[in-house]
């Protein structure tokens, strides 16, 4: 792989740090590819943003031994600051068409590596990987890279089983509620109205 030394910005999508231009670096994405080191990711693309400060292109290269598959690509709107002044210059920089994450592997003659890509640092912080896609992708990608089937698949929610009931289950808890519990309670009272008849008849 080979890398473009030039920031992607945004100047519709960033996140708010010093209020100035310099925050245009400060980008996020959620175009994730189907790799199985993504699957999470891609199953809740619309609501999962990862977040790369300071992030730049990546590029496959023309030769090599190996299979590599791009797993996260830059917005649309995203474009390479050539010269660093944060503003976009529409005569020398074009948007859209970068990449900036990948997993690579070699064939069985070479030893059968792994190995992932990522234009930035940043994203593997302490602060960044508050945002829990960054913590997605982290132990997603650690999981494809080493194999492991506890750290890679779709992870659980802790969402609430929906509990389903018959016609047949709701006719008997209609009439039981009210016929039974009814019954149940003339019954109790009529048994208590008794024993105090024959205390008072002793």
């Amino acid at each position: 792989m080979s890398y473009e030394p030039f920031a992607l910005l945004s100047d519709k999508a960033y996140m708010k740090v010093t209020n100035g231009p310099a925050d245009r670096a400060f980008v996020g994405t959620a175009k994730f590819s189907s790799h199985e080191s993504m699957t999470t990711l891609t199953k809740n693309a619309s609501q999962a943003t990862l977040i790369t400060p300071q992030v730049v292109g990546i590029k496959e290269l023309p030769e090599h031994a190996g299979k590599v598959t791009v797993t996260v690509k830059g917005s649309p709107e995203w474009w390479a600051d050539l010269n660093g002044n944060f503003e976009f210059d529409k005569d020398t920089e074009k948007r859209g068409g970068h990449q900036i994450g990948a997993v690579a592997s070699g064939p069985a003659s070479e030893g059968e590596w792994r190995g992932a890509v990522v234009g930035d640092a940043t994203w593997a912080s302490s602060a960044m990987l508050q945002n829990p896609a960054g913590q997605v992708y982290l132990t997603e990608t650690l999981g494809w890279l080493t194999e492991d089937p506890a750290l890679s698949g779709e992870t659980e929610t802790e969402e609430d089983v929906k509990i389903q009931h018959t016609k047949e289950g709701e006719a008997v808890w209609f009439y039981g509620t009210i016929t039974l519990l009814p019954g149940l309670v003339f019954a109790a009272g009529w048994l208590r109205v008794r024993s105090r008849r024959k205390g008072g008849a002793k």
